[in-house]
């Protein structure tokens, strides 16, 4: 099995930080099939490396190894993607869609969608 691996439903997720700062239950992940080719290929051999591989978060070990468009690949992830933690109520606009690809990680009832992006649900552990 590889580490930082997992499906939420039928989705491949990989996790990036099992961990928020000042939010320790909740994990920063990314969709991998989601991504565009080359940084899905960037972080898939990043996973599979000796690195990604010791690395208790994966973001720690993303953060020092440079993809194929010269950048590190965290960067990357960071600046070509928006992630949003909320709880489903934006206060009058979900945003911009055309801005950058979003994920939008929803806090609360699962019927609520997203007008664009992608979304994930989370609960707290109990």
């Amino acid at each position: 099995m590889i580490k930082h691996v997992g499906r939420q439903g039928d989705k491949k997720v990989v996790v990036i930080f099992r961990e928020v700062p000042e939010e320790t239950h909740m994990a920063l992940v990314v969709y991998p099939d989601q991504l565009q080719q080359n940084l899905h290929d960037d972080l898939m051999n990043a996973i599979q490396s000796a690195k990604g591989q010791a690395a208790k978060d994966l973001g720690d070990a993303i953060h020092g190894i440079t993809g194929t468009n010269g950048q590190t690949i965290l960067n990357t992830l960071h600046n070509e993607r928006f992630i949003m933690f909320t709880d489903g109520y934006p206060w009058n606009s979900w945003g911009d869609p055309d801005y950058c690809d979003t994920v939008f990680i929803i806090h609360g009832s699962q019927e609520i969608v997203p007008p664009f992006g992608n979304h994930a649900y989370y609960s707290e552990a109990k």
